[in-house]
């Protein structure tokens, strides 16, 4: 069950991806603290790390993020089920891998066995409870997601860009500009067919992130009229350099809009599947400044994200056109 919880939110989010919790979970007087959990799992890899921390009221009755993160929790995840596209559905699994996690610094905590990996179609479950709370008891917080499965992504007007090949140096990225045409961005499905369609509620979606990479001290705007003298970039502009869009779970494509791209120099774009959780909640993510929206959690007890995700690149070198 998602809750729906009103903020106030400054920014976007960052490609994950992208990850962590900005905004005011809710308007109540009342509200004191609550657990904020984000935890992404990607297969092929080991388990990624567990951030856990709180929000707070400030003295001028707002809500914002607290880098003050819960310590001595203890954490684990479990594989529960696993897709059989024999039978359109999920098969419990008896003895799942358990994987516990140890505190690390800040609100970040790491996966004590680093030899296990995430596998694909496989359901997890995220259980964290806090210092104090006996193991034999339920969760003060837990959550479910479903990881998706491999695909495959190419550029039918671009062929010469290749995925996940980073170049050795900036001379080596293909120079774009906002004049060539769009780069039209294919994939192959991520998930069982019968979990692809507007009507299903578990299928997960498309995440479409432009990242410029440029140093901050040497990023630029794309934009031609820009003057450095008249209009200097602020702190806040350089910060914001990924900007991305969603596709839903049953197309298979998209041509990516220059406006996605602000920055001169090297870019990555990347083409993330993410489970229904990784999704939706990138879908309610604020996507300007001081956006009011309903951000979606699937955190029970909490707020955050638990969510599956696999992620292909490609990379550009953007130049400004002059005029």
């Amino acid at each position: 069950m998602y809750k729906y919880i009103r903020v106030l939110a400054i920014g976007i989010m960052a490609a994950m991806f992208f990850i962590s919790c900005d905004g005011t979970p809710t308007e109540y007087d009342d509200y004191s603290s609550e657990a904020v959990l984000h935890c992404y799992l990607s297969p092929d890899s080991s388990f990624g790390k567990v951030r856990l921390g709180r929000v707070w009221k400030t003295i001028e009755n707002e809500y914002v993020s607290s880098d003050n993160g819960i310590i001595d929790a203890d954490i684990r995840i479990e594989e529960i089920a696993i897709y059989d596209s024999t039978i359109n559905g999920f098969v419990d699994i008896d003895g799942g891998a358990i994987v516990e996690y140890g505190y690390d610094d800040g609100n970040r905590y790491t996966a004590i066995d680093q030899s296990e990996i995430v596998k694909t179609l496989t359901l997890y479950k995220i259980e964290v409870r806090f210092a104090g709370t006996p193991a034999t008891s339920e969760p003060d917080i837990w959550a479910e997601t479903m990881t998706p499965d491999f695909f495959t992504v190419t550029s039918s007007n671009y062929p010469n860009l290749l995925a996940d090949n980073v170049p050795a140096t900036v001379n080596d990225y293909p120079v774009l500009t906002r004049d060539h045409d769009m780069i039209r961005t294919d994939w192959t499905n991520a998930w069982p067919s019968d979990l692809v369609g507007y009507d299903v509620d578990n299928g997960g979606g498309w995440i479409l992130a432009i990242t410029a990479l440029s140093d901050l001290d040497d990023i630029e705007p794309l934009d031609p009229d820009w003057d450095p003298i008249e209009d200097p970039l602020e702190p806040e502009d350089k910060q914001n350099r990924t900007n991305w869009t969603i596709a839903t779970n049953y197309q298979n494509g998209m041509s990516v809009p220059w406006v996605f791209f602000n920055f001169v120099g090297p870019t990555r774009i990347d083409v993330i599947a993410g489970s229904h959780e990784y999704y939706r909640y990138a879908f309610s993510t604020p996507v300007g400044p001081f956006t009011e929206i309903e951000l979606e959690s699937n955190i029970e007890g909490g707020l955050g994200c638990f969510g599956g995700y696999i992620r292909h690149s490609f990379y550009v070198n953007m130049e400004r056109v002059e005029l």
